[in-house]
């Protein structure tokens, strides 16, 4: 069958059909490469704006995670979570200012607690201090000088109370006024107090105690036995302290004092380390119940303002926790 194309090659020269034919040939190589081209340039846009869409879901989450964890007071979280909301979207002014006040809160933070702790150290109010450290890991948990000092000051607490224990155990023996007690151990079966220096020795203070008053009772003016009293009384707050019976520990101090074991100022700066930790226990807990049970919030807050009226943070919480209770009984009504 002729074709106008068959004609058209019949007439042109042998050279010329060559010709005609790697043009024809370039041509449509030319076509199929701008066709897939343009096919790859579809897909990369279509695969950028997924990309986009997924950015901004991401971004979404992380800056929901970064302002939750800010208000729970996980400050280290939430700088975590800015700084990666802040990659996902670089040129976003709000991110970067927010990011910004993250970094700046933590550095100020951490510089406020720091001298915090060095003051309470100098001033021999090691459980101050111990706290003030630990405040700066919940700001910033990889803070290095207050993991070396909280080592250190664990070092010296241990030592401080070892030998703390061995003089109120000598005092224990001594008696009120600093000498050998009319009733002491040597005096065997004869010795009234025997059984509560017992108790004493063996670490159960509740029933040493319980025992002493006993005597006391047989004997009211038994200057010896108020004595063993005072010092069982110091031993357990001590203990109740370090198993983080705060509450418990706090009344044994108050009795110690008024047994004399303690003189006003020990027992002020012993009573005011306990309820600096009370504080920051119910502070942490008022945090925890936030989300969850305002009206508990509340009362948690509350009690650690009642322990360190001082305490700026739980005042701002508090603040927030009643405005939010007054919005709920109002959408309630």
């Amino acid at each position: 069958m002729n074709t106008p194309l068959t004609l058209l090659m019949a007439r042109l020269s042998p050279s010329w059909r060559l010709t005609y034919l790697l043009g024809a040939t370039f041509a449509l190589v030319a076509f199929a490469s701008g066709c897939a081209n343009l096919r790859h340039t579809i897909n990369f846009k279509k695969a950028n704006n997924a990309q986009v869409l997924s950015d901004d879901g991401a971004e979404r989450a992380f800056i929901a995670r970064a302002t939750e964890a800010k208000a729970k007071g996980e400050h280290a979280l939430a700088l975590a979570n800015w700084e990666i909301a802040a990659l996902l979207r670089p040129n976003n002014d709000q991110i970067q200012h927010a990011l910004r006040d993250a970094r700046h809160l933590i550095i100020n933070q951490t510089e406020f607690y720091l001298k915090e702790a060095n003051q309470a150290q100098h001033d021999g109010k090691y459980d101050v201090a111990e706290v003030a450290l630990l405040n700066i890991l919940r700001y910033d948990p990889e803070h290095s000088e207050a993991h070396r000092r909280l080592r250190h000051l664990e070092l010296t607490q241990a030592k401080n109370l070892e030998v703390a224990k061995l003089e109120r155990t000598r005092r224990f023996y001594l008696g009120p006024n600093g000498g050998v007690p009319t009733s002491t151990p040597m005096m065997g079966a004869e010795n009234p107090h025997q059984l509560g220096i017992e108790l004493f020795e063996q670490g159960k203070f509740d029933e040493a105690i319980g025992e002493f008053k006993a005597q006391l009772q047989r004997h009211p003016r038994d200057r010896n036995t108020k004595h063993y009293i005072a010092q069982s009384y110091l031993m357990l707050a001590e203990e109740q302290e370090k198993d983080g019976s705060h509450e418990k520990a706090l009344k044994s101090y108050a009795l110690a004092k008024q047994y004399g074991a303690l003189d006003s100022s020990s027992y002020e700066k012993r009573s005011e380390g306990v309820k600096q930790k009370l504080a920051d226990n119910y502070y942490n807990q008022g945090l925890t119940a936030f989300r969850d049970d305002i009206n508990n919030a509340v009362r948690l807050l509350e009690m650690a303002l009642k322990f360190n009226p001082s305490h700026a943070a739980a005042a701002l919480k508090l603040k927030q926790a009643r405005t939010m209770q007054k919005n709920l009984l109002r959408f309630a009504n």
